[in-house]
């Protein structure tokens, strides 16, 4: 197995420390097309070193910004997938860094930039990411509103991954939120 599919599958068994050390293995900046900072960064927190974890976060934030100019600029000839991916990440890393207007508004253009019709696959992945920016800026309701949605479709989300995703650590003590994982279903 390589070193990215190492990080991945050690952070999903909380194996933080393995995480860390396999993203330090990774050649490169980024890990599956996302900066390494921001893997470190998730990581961090998980280890309980918050100093560590935002200082990863703003490295995260400014290479995810020049990324989303870069790509700007071409995804006017392209479909603009790969961008709208990465402003998505960018939401996210603006929630985890308490810039909560920024985020929500980043994540309702990309949900407004990525309609069903045109992607329903896309579309439906935006949305779970977007769920977890709502929820991360504070916005629980709005978050567990969007998973049960994504559950009553054809998606990615499953009660299982709420259920036990490190992802979701936070998520889970709001009543709402363990109500939904709690559901039958998978």
């Amino acid at each position: 197995m390589d070193d990215e599919m190492k990080v991945g599958n050690r952070f999903l068994i909380r194996d933080f420390a393995g995480a860390l050390a396999a993203v330090q293995n990774v050649k490169g900046d980024t890990v599956d097309g996302l900066p390494k900072a921001l893997w470190i960064a998730e990581i961090q927190i998980k280890l309980g070193n918050p100093a560590a974890a935002d200082a990863a976060y703003r490295e995260a934030e400014e290479s995810l910004r020049k990324t989303v100019a870069a790509e700007s600029r071409r995804s006017r000839a392209a479909d603009g997938l790969t961008e709208r991916y990465h402003r998505i990440k960018l939401a996210e890393v603006c929630a985890a860094l308490g810039k909560r207007e920024e985020a929500i508004r980043l994540a309702e253009e990309v949900l407004k930039d990525s309609p069903e019709i045109l992607d329903v696959t896309a579309s439906r992945g935006f949305a779970e990411v977007a769920a977890n920016v709502f929820g991360r800026a504070g916005d629980l309701d709005r978050a567990t509103r969007m998973f049960r949605n994504l559950l009553e479709v054809p998606s990615n989300v499953t009660r299982f991954q709420l259920r036990n995703s490190p992802n979701y650590d936070e998520f889970r003590k709001d009543p709402g939120f363990a109500a939904l994982v709690m559901e039958p279903g998978p």
